[in-house]
């Protein structure tokens, strides 16, 4: 690419008309010069436009689901917007980005390179029509979140995935090679939740620049294999989640990490510790281990002899020998844990990025680890990236209490204020707080929450409880077993 200095060709920016399209458009005028970069507006239709996406909605998601984003369309015009106070007219505006004339409009103007700047898609036949290098800032992580990338991000609490994508342009959504990758944390950052997407178009359109002045991209490594989703436009109710969890991280900012905390908590132990080793290990009953380990190997039934399992968080690898027809691979962070593993397949790693390839694992079992977790969804595509399709999730977990069985049990515990404290935590979902100097809350889910981490319904996840009569009420614990959908990969393995 040629640098800023030395160009004689333009390049075109199309834009659409929101205040974000604009506000990026500032930032190439501002960095690329205005005598840089000729601009082509798109305008009229929007009526149409509008129309179309709701048939399509109602076609694919159904009229609840249509409704629901339209809603997020009528909010929209609540909320603050970017301010861009450069005011500058484009070069030509068009009614649609892909009326054939478009084309013909680059084509006179011999630019080096086309930047789509939050206007409609380009069809297949206007992207070979036009026939040059066509750039996209895209407020998301993809592949993870292709779309409406953000506001799932924080809406599945996935934090470490907010962020934005610079990608060559193809026919698909967001699904052009990528040449900068760039995370936000807007906690640390002190972003509002309303400009998260601001801060995101402006970072990438500054990653475009740098880009098209160096020739040079820059993707982290833990972004650099990914599973692929799309997320189409949010409805309201996504939006709403999103920022319920938002204000939830940013009010427990100031608590440490969570996995930290947990970490630390277990190495200590384990090396500290005279005390049982379940104790050790943060199970406060160790009759209970044998129900849990009971409905682990029951759920891993039917697998074929000599499948590999991962047993991630494995602890004591204590199921080692429960499973001696499976090629069993014990995985922890905690390696004092690990060190009194003899006769085992072993590997010390954080769960949120594995040391195995692709498709290479028949099954995961995670006993007691997403009680540990902060970053829950990111676990949840790792153990989807390493999974063979058909692999097989059995994951044991504490179970979310319902709203009167949380009432019941403060009742039952007027005289304990320790449990009070811990009923409360529960309640505001305010998981890693100490109920008492010594324990913290570990996170709860329901089983709704389970099968949104890996992308199931309900009703694919099967079931096991911790309570009278394996039955639901009062059930502390929750041991669930799945085939989550095949994860889809576009960057080629993990070696």
């Amino acid at each position: 690419m040629t640098r800023a200095t030395e160009q004689v060709r333009p390049i075109v920016i199309v834009a659409g008309t929101s205040p974000y399209a604009r506000l990026m458009v500032d930032i190439y005028r501002r960095e690329l010069g205005p005598d840089g970069v000729v601009i082509i507006e798109e305008r009229g239709g929007s009526g149409r436009r509008i129309l179309t996406f709701l048939s399509r909605r109602i076609r694919l998601r159904g009229i609840v689901s249509a409704i629901d984003a339209l809603a997020m369309r009528a909010v929209q015009f609540f909320l603050p917007m970017p301010v861009v106070d450069a005011a500058f007219t484009p070069h030509h505006v068009i009614e649609s980005v892909n009326d054939p004339a478009v084309a013909g409009i680059i084509a006179e103007l011999r630019p080096q390179a086309v930047i789509l700047s939050v206007c409609s898609l380009l069809n297949a036949a206007q992207i070979e029509r036009i026939g040059l290098p066509i750039f996209n800032v895209h407020n998301g992580v993809t592949p993870r979140y292709r779309g409406s990338g953000n506001v799932f991000a924080m809406a599945e609490n996935n934090f470490s995935r907010i962020g934005v994508t610079v990608h060559s342009v193809d026919a698909g959504i967001d699904t052009g090679q990528r040449l900068s990758v760039a995370n936000i944390d807007p906690i640390a950052d002190d972003i509002p939740f309303e400009r998260v997407d601001e801060a995101a178009f402006t970072r990438g359109a500054q990653l475009l620049v740098r880009f098209l002045r160096e020739g040079v991209g820059s993707i982290p490594t833990e972004f650099a294999h990914l599973n692929d989703g799309f997320y189409p436009y949010p409805g309201l109710r996504d939006w709403l989640r999103a920022r319920h969890n938002f204000r939830r991280r940013r009010k427990d900012a100031a608590t440490p990490a969570i996995e930290t905390a947990w970490k630390e908590s277990f190495a200590d132990r384990a090396s500290t510790s005279s005390a049982p080793l379940h104790e050790r290990m943060h199970w406060s009953d160790g009759s209970s281990l044998a129900w849990r380990d009971d409905a682990a190997v029951a759920a891993l039934e039917g697998l074929p002899a000599k499948s590999r399992v991962l047993d991630l968080g494995c602890g004591d690898a204590r199921l080692a020998s429960r499973l001696p027809q499976f090629d069993y691979v014990g995985c922890d962070a905690c390696l004092p844990f690990l060190q009194e593993v003899n006769g085992v397949r072993r590997v010390v790693a954080d769960a949120r990025s594995l040391p195995l390839a692709d498709g290479s694992i028949d099954a995961v079992l995670a006993i007691g680890l997403f009680q540990h977790l902060s970053e829950a969804q990111q676990v949840a595509d790792e153990i989807k990236r390493i999974l063979k399709p058909g692999g097989r999730v059995v994951l044991n977990t504490l179970r979310q209490f319902s709203k009167v069985e949380l009432v019941a049990i403060w009742l039952l515990s007027l005289h304990d204020p320790v449990r009070r404290r811990l009923v409360a935590a529960i309640w505001q979902r305010r998981f890693g707080v100490h109920a008492s100097p010594d324990d913290a809350v570990g996170r709860r889910y329901s089983p709704t929450e389970i099968a949104r981490l890996f992308g199931l319904r309900p009703s694919d996840v099967r079931l096991t409880y911790h309570g009278a009569g394996n039955q639901p009420v009062m059930a502390r614990e929750i041991t669930a077993s799945f085939e989550p959908p095949a994860a889809r990969r576009r960057l080629g393995n993990r070696k």
